[in-house]
């Protein structure tokens, strides 16, 4: 089953982890690079725009284009919004460089939704898989930390659990 899901959620309460929190591990299935203006993709919002009361608004982008990646869950760690083997979709906007946002290639990664996507790529070492909490906008101290340490993390993480 493929489910939609778009890199830009607004979500009524804006907390560091909830119930709505999304903690999947994935691997990249495929990725599609649309340049800005083509098809779904909105056009580079660069330019000068007037406002209602007469002054300027000037926009600076250096946005590339769009990406849409398409992730294969394996295992869900938090949250309802997917199991495994679902397929989630991600849009995101391609920077100045036009660089991926997801790493471009098969291997396993943890991937977060909160206010919005992140992700942190899973390495192993000495038969123990780690992580970077860091990137997942957890601000722990550690720079890596074992997958197994992941359960207490995310309690440490749920409002409920303070």
């Amino acid at each position: 089953m493929q489910r939609q899901l778009t890199g830009v959620l607004l979500m009524a309460a804006c907390v560091a982890a909830s119930a709505e929190d999304l903690l999947v591990s994935a691997r990249l299935e495929s990725v599609t690079l649309t340049p800005s203006g083509v098809g779904a993709c909105g056009k580079n919002p660069t330019g000068s725009y007037p406002n209602a009361d007469g002054t300027t608004r000037v926009v600076v982008s250096n946005a590339c284009g769009c990406q849409e990646s398409k992730v294969k869950v394996e295992r869900v760690y938090q949250g309802s919004e997917a199991r495994p083997g679902d397929v989630l979709t991600l849009q995101s906007t391609l920077g100045e460089w036009c660089s991926a946002t997801l790493p471009m290639d098969h291997s396993l990664f943890l991937l977060k939704k909160g206010q919005s996507w992140s992700w942190s790529r899973l390495t192993e070492n000495d038969g123990q898989v780690y992580f970077d909490p860091q990137r997942l906008g957890w601000r722990q101290g550690e720079k890596l930390a074992p997958l197994s340490a992941l359960p207490q993390m995310l309690a440490r993480q749920d409002p409920r659990h303070e």
